[in-house]
């Protein structure tokens, strides 16, 4: 008689369908909730200005917001469902290669929904949610082109892959991987001599053809910032970065499958000629992009979030070494950590001391529009990249300048305000953030950086958001700068 496994805890987590529903409640809170990130505000300022690619990123992720914007309209709302509903299409896709691979489908969908990736790409909006989607169906897709030698999925998979590059310049490694098994796999080598990888290598690119045509026409500053731009940010060898980076990254498996997983990658490199097709497979997914970003990791910062696309496919290979404890000590922590986001999200004890932070910027924009009435004539700008910039475009509707007034870095505003010769002679609102104040007194200091492009510069009271706790919170240095001469 077979023996039922024993999950640990409530039967209820023993039907996919109960455990998708888990995960659309849970998340769907996010969807609902007022909190703004300036990634939100960044990336759906986007739509105002639908491009074939961008400064920074390529189009997909403001094609998506565009479509949810004709629908649910200018606001915060369109935004979060968007990112909610791609989620939930990259889980439906992840339960489609689970089950393509023959693997324990409770059991990877419980893996999956505990992680915290699943909660980053619903909670906050970068390339990286449609990244992870397309990643999924790339590899579903091209399992089926190689292993079920179904030719059409060659296509499918050429279109997947275009996709994911017109979604993040990391999918790259998606065409790698390909190759890479391809030339490794005993079995399947063979299909080089045949045109279908090659069909399917072209289709990807006739896809990624936006973004090379924006590139083009614009001295290939995208590619270039992503690639020489960020390469030249590269610091001398330090361990420190490469801890920081391996520590940060378990929040999104969660320590416990983290730790677990790290240790197989290190066992399928030392046993690679000896794994299963199948295994080969995925893990020629897994590995380039997981590789590179560690050996970059001991030069430079990686964000969080850059090696997302991986962590299911790590899932999907390394499930069966995962024991049902292991993904119970999993799912304890993230039922705590989901509550510790839920409080910090809802009474904010912890102050996040950084502009990549939910709080304030309703009140900020309510202040910036009473400076606004009492200096009709003057237009408002902002030196931190794209942050308050982004968030007071979209909650005040209003045309509000970035750091390009200065002849400073302002990512895609620089693309979207090339003209400012409409501006010259006329006055400004400087917003300076300082997200580490000290105090609640004005700087009596005139910004070095101002004084080549304006006339005379004066500082007005600073704006102090606080909290409900009745601590401050946020702080803005606020200056009127008079007669604007031109960048």
């Amino acid at each position: 008689m077979r023996r039922k496994r024993n999950y640990g805890f409530s039967d209820v987590f023993a039907n996919p369908i109960n455990i998708f529903a888990i995960f659309i409640l849970i998340r769907f809170y996010f969807v609902i909730s007022p909190f703004l990130l300036p990634q939100d505000a960044y990336y759906f300022l986007y739509t105002d200005s639908l491009s074939l690619s961008y400064f920074d990123h390529p189009p997909m992720i403001s094609w998506i917001l565009y479509i949810f914007r004709l629908i649910f309209g200018r606001n915060l709302f369109a935004i979060k469902i968007a990112d909610f509903s791609v989620s939930i299409a990259t889980l439906f896709a992840f339960y489609q290669l689970a089950k393509t691979f023959k693997k324990d489908i409770n059991k990877s969908l419980l893996v999956a929904i505990s992680s915290v990736l699943l909660t980053v790409i619903t909670l906050i909006t970068t390339p990286d949610i449609p990244l992870v989607l397309f990643w999924c169906l790339s590899v579903l897709f091209l399992y089926k082109a190689i292993f079920e030698q179904k030719q059409l999925y060659w296509v499918f998979g050429g279109i997947a892959m275009g996709l994911a590059f017109d979604s993040k310049y990391t999918a790259i490694f998606l065409q790698a991987g390909l190759i890479l098994f391809l030339l490794f796999s005993k079995k399947y080598r063979h299909v080089l001599a045949t045109p279908y990888p090659y069909l399917s290598l072209i289709i990807a690119h006739i896809i990624i053809l936006p973004v090379y045509i924006w590139n083009a026409n614009n001295q290939w500053v995208s590619f270039l910032y992503q690639s020489a731009d960020r390469g030249s940010s590269l610091k001398s060898f330090n361990p420190i970065l490469f801890l920081g980076f391996f520590l940060s990254q378990s929040i999104m498996l969660l320590p416990p499958v983290y730790f677990a997983s790290v240790w197989q990658i290190v066992k399928s490199v030392k046993n690679f000629f000896k794994l299963q097709d199948s295994e080969m497979f995925l893990f020629a997914f897994i590995f380039p992009m997981f590789f590179a970003f560690t050996i970059i990791s001991f030069f430079y910062w990686i964000k969080i979030n850059w090696l997302l696309p991986v962590y299911l496919l790590i899932i999907i290979l390394y499930l069966d070494k995962y024991s049902y404890k292991l993904i119970k000590y999993n799912i304890d922590l993230s039922i705590a950590l989901h509550i510790l986001i839920f409080v910090e999200l809802v009474f904010y004890p912890i102050q996040i001391k950084s502009d990549d932070t939910f709080f304030g910027w309703q009140n900020l924009s309510i202040e910036v529009q009473k400076i606004q009435s009492a200096n009709p004539n003057a237009f408002i700008f902002s030196n931190d990249n794209y942050k308050t910039t982004a968030v007071l475009r979209l909650l005040m509707n209003e045309r509000i300048y970035a750091g390009n007034i200065i002849g400073q870095k302002a990512f895609n505003f620089k693309y979207v305000d090339k003209n400012l010769d409409s501006l010259k002679s006329k006055d400004a609102i400087f917003l300076d953030s300082d997200p580490h104040f000290k105090n609640l007194l004005p700087k009596n200091e005139e910004p070095a950086l101002l004084k080549p492009y304006f006339e005379k510069i004066t500082e007005l009271q600073p704006i102090i958001i606080m909290d409900d706790w009745g601590r401050p919170a946020r702080k803005f240095y606020v200056y009127k700068c008079y007669n604007y001469f031109g960048e």
